[in-house]
């Protein structure tokens, strides 16, 4: 699988032998169908079809990213070639936003806190702070409520994100 993807890639980059790289690319998903290369093979067969302006080609894997995989990042770049710059501009708007909440969290107002962090959760879900808004949440509740109610919002937190850097305060606050 490996083999055959790199050399479908090894084709199309860097000796410009689109048929062979199309060979290759249609050979792997021919193969191996459910590969974990599929979907990228599919992206590279798409943008072969652009190159070699062979539009049906590039229709035929469009049509397959978006109906296999409607929530990749390929298909939301094939339906909305706007997508990464609009990815940028929440980044942005995410980080102010975390930055702004940090600051609230640091001075201990967590009615505002609570507020940023539900505007977070609910217009940004898949943003990478997720986590430091969920432990800055946690506290805010716990802070505006009482210990059991801190304890619980620790704990659950702890489970949701097992791998990240809130865990240890989250459980220095539990000790």
């Amino acid at each position: 699988k490996d083999a055959l993807f790199k050399l479908g890639k090894t084709y199309k980059e860097k000796l410009q032998d689109y048929p062979k790289s199309r060979e290759s690319f249609e050979s792997l998903n021919k193969r191996y169908p459910e590969s974990e290369y599929q979907l990228n093979a599919y992206y590279e067969l798409y943008l072969l079809g652009n190159l070699t302006k062979d539009q049906s080609l590039a229709n035929t894997y469009k049509n397959m990213i978006t109906s296999k995989y409607p929530e990749s990042k390929y298909a939301k770049l094939l339906l909305n070639p706007n997508y990464f710059n609009e990815l940028m501009t929440n980044s942005k708007i995410v980080d102010e936003l975390y930055m702004q909440t940090f600051d609230y969290f640091k001075k201990g107002n967590y009615q505002e806190v609570l507020k940023n962090c539900l505007t977070a959760d609910a217009s940004y879900p898949d943003n990478k702070q997720g986590h430091q808004f969920a432990y800055m949440k946690a506290v805010a509740t716990g802070k505006t409520s009482n210990n059991e109610v801190l304890k619980k919002e620790l704990n659950d937190l702890i489970k949701k994100y097992p791998n990240t850097e809130v865990i240890q305060p989250a459980q220095d606050i539990l000790t």
